[in-house]
């Protein structure tokens, strides 16, 4: 789930998506160029059914910004993907960047085991710290990563919790997609060890 200053095309070219899929060179020369600076290897019989959207006023979609309306898109879009081809509806992880941070936990229901929250911040008027805790209660892992200079994301990190809860707080003041710009020491090996975790690839 993209964050607010962009859309889900940013999955593209920061290379998520082609990495997630297992593919080098789908989209272009950007995307293996950010594969080459981010990611670990994937293995070579791994790959991720990735689907990706536009919230309400942002690229294609039409509609008017608004918080609750964000959060049913978020719901709505993890609905979706259980729907596709190939897709287990009871094995899907959300990984979303500032709003779509707050959109991957506010909207997790069934079917949904897990979530990566990059630079979260209550952003959908759902406290973050609750919207953990109910995923914590099911015994689905949260990780939310922040950056130390970005104060408002990294104090949401570091006030939720639980036993099934890691918050990862970087050095320096990268916000949701400019951590795919500038990623911290580790960075693409803290993404792996979350797909590890969720999905047990290794």
């Amino acid at each position: 789930m993209h964050w607010a200053g962009g859309d889900q095309n940013d999955w593209i070219r920061n290379g998520m998506v082609d990495w997630l899929q297992n593919r080098a060179t789908q989209h272009g020369t950007n995307a293996p160029s950010r594969q080459s600076v981010i990611y670990p290897v994937m293995p070579e019989n791994v790959s991720f059914a990735v689907f990706t959207f536009d919230f309400r006023e942002y690229g294609e979609s039409e509609g008017t910004f608004s918080s609750e309306g964000l959060v049913m898109d978020a719901k709505a879009a993890y609905e979706k993907a259980k729907t596709f081809e190939g897709v287990d509806p009871a094995r899907i992880g959300g990984i979303g960047s500032s709003i779509g941070a707050d959109g991957v936990v506010d909207g997790c229901g069934d079917g949904c085991i897990g979530a990566l929250s990059l630079s979260p911040g209550s952003f959908l008027d759902v406290p973050y710290t609750d919207a953990v805790k109910l995923m914590d209660d099911e015994e689905k892992p949260v990780t939310c990563v922040a950056a130390e200079g970005d104060t408002y994301s990294a104090e949401a990190c570091e006030a939720a919790g639980g036993n099934f809860y890691e918050s990862i707080i970087y050095a320096g003041n990268e916000h949701g997609d400019t951590f795919y710009q500038n990623p911290p020491e580790g960075f693409g090996e803290m993404l792996y060890d979350w797909l590890n975790q969720i999905f047990e690839i290794e």
